[in-house]
């Protein structure tokens, strides 16, 4: 997955930053025997299970720090993005097919040349049937038409979709 994901953050971001994601579990320093040990009395006070891998964590690294304290927008928008992407990888690998991949809204928060790496990345890469959502078509037509002639587009209003 890491490698996925940090080649799909190089492709969208530009190389800008390096990013990483760490799993943190606390069944990593010991058992699950021994936390639940460990941790009986508390539990039993709380009326709640207070360890276990319902209390792990990642970790959301960019150039070594934590991403919510220093991102962007942008860079948490493409964080998210490289994300997606190496979970798609990840299941395409697994089923052996290309799924269909959902992109709500792109334009938010990232600005028009990471669009453009993101959309190049899709289409150089053959990702397979895409969605895009925007709500400018003119914005999205213009992006996607610089780089295939392959796409359709179409609008919803008010419940209705028809082909442009």
């Amino acid at each position: 997955f890491k490698p996925y994901f940090a080649d799909f953050y190089a492709a969208i971001s530009g190389s800008r930053e390096q990013v990483d994601v760490e799993y943190q579990s606390e069944l990593e320093k010991e058992g699950m025997a021994a936390l639940l040990t460990h941790s009986i009395e508390k539990d039993r006070i709380l009326q709640r299970t207070t360890v276990g891998p319902h209390r792990d964590d990642l970790l959301l690294l960019m150039d070594g720090l934590l991403l919510k304290k220093f991102a962007s927008q942008g860079q948490l928008k493409s964080y998210l993005l490289a994300l997606r992407l190496a979970q798609y990888e990840v299941l395409r690998q697994q089923i052996g097919q290309p799924p269909i991949l959902l992109l709500d809204d792109i334009f938010d928060k990232l600005d028009e040349n990471r669009v453009r790496q993101l959309m190049g990345l899709l289409i150089e890469r053959d990702f397979g049937q895409v969605f895009v959502t925007d709500t400018q078509r003119s914005r999205i037509e213009a992006v996607v038409s610089s780089f295939a002639d392959d796409y359709k587009i179409f609008e919803v209003e008010n419940g209705v979709v028809r082909a442009v």
